[in-house]
């Protein structure tokens, strides 16, 4: 039975209508709208004259306020972070690069910023496959991979639908194998696809796991909860630990080299 031009659009129009329904979650939550911002753009651009004054206590004052307020920007934290470091407070300039980078990840002078105010901070001999990992889980924000998850999610399915309702405009007529071209276009689609999603996995169990970064200098690593614990060794200001556990104002922390121990609340500060 011929299927007629008319049907198929219709079929076609029932698909995309129905595939745009399932992905509708996907794209709201990660294109969802920020809480009103005119208020945080006035204070910014007074922050911003103030820093451009160097009058850094006025400007970190002003940029705290609106973090205060529940207001999340990249160029917000970045520079915060740049305050703190031209103040010379190290671990809270540390602090606000990071929470930028989530949102910033291709930014070069963000980068160059971190890996200076890095400087001289021992976080023990980080292994490669560390390195690797926060790599992958930096490489673009975390709404961006969710919508890329959706684009493709929503394409391989089309693609899949197609070649059931309409198998005559995807295989051979002589032989009843999928066309080449549409073969790879499938195999394509799916690896963007598995790339997107693992990815908006990785970065959504990184984002979700407590870190911190410590906010003094020689905070003391020990071995249980309690003051009188062995100390295992110390923190510098400014490094970077991932918070496994809590019991009371304790810490179970983890240094990027893997070394674990307690620390009081007081050293740390979550990103």
């Amino acid at each position: 039975m011929k299927i007629g031009k008319a049907s198929i659009n219709t079929h076609l129009t029932l698909i995309c209508s129905l595939l745009i329904l399932l992905c509708l979650p996907g794209f709201s939550w990660a294109l969802q709208a920020k809480p009103n911002a005119t208020p945080q753009t006035v204070l910014f651009q007074q922050a911003n004259q103030w820093y451009e004054k160097g009058q850094y206590n006025k400007a970190a004052a002003i940029y705290t306020q609106i973090s205060a307020s529940g207001y999340e920007n990249g160029n917000l934290y970045y520079n915060l972070g740049n305050v703190y470091c031209k103040q010379g407070y190290r671990g809270l300039a540390i602090l606000n690069y990071e929470k930028a980078r989530r949102f910033l990840p291709f930014d070069h002078d963000l980068q160059n910023n971190l890996n200076l105010a890095l400087q001289g901070v021992n976080e023990g001999e980080i292994n490669w496959g560390h390195v690797f990992y926060s790599t992958l889980t930096h490489l673009a924000p975390l709404n961006w991979l969710t919508v890329g998850s959706s684009v493709c999610f929503f394409i391989f399915i089309l693609l899949l639908i197609v070649m059931i309702l309409f198998p005559s405009r995807v295989k051979k007529a002589d032989s009843g194998h999928v066309i080449l071209g549409y073969k790879i276009t499938c195999i394509l689609v799916g690896c963007f696809l598995f790339c997107f999603a693992a990815l908006t996995v990785l970065s959504f169990l990184d984002q979700h796991q407590e870190q911190a970064v410590a906010i003094k200098g020689n905070a003391p690593v020990i071995n249980e909860p309690k003051p009188e614990g062995t100390i295992y060794f110390n923190l510098d200001e400014g490094t970077r630990v991932r918070i496994n556990s809590v019991q009371g104002n304790w810490y179970l922390i983890k240094r990027q080299d893997g070394k674990r121990g307690w620390v009081e609340n007081q050293y740390l500060e979550k990103i």
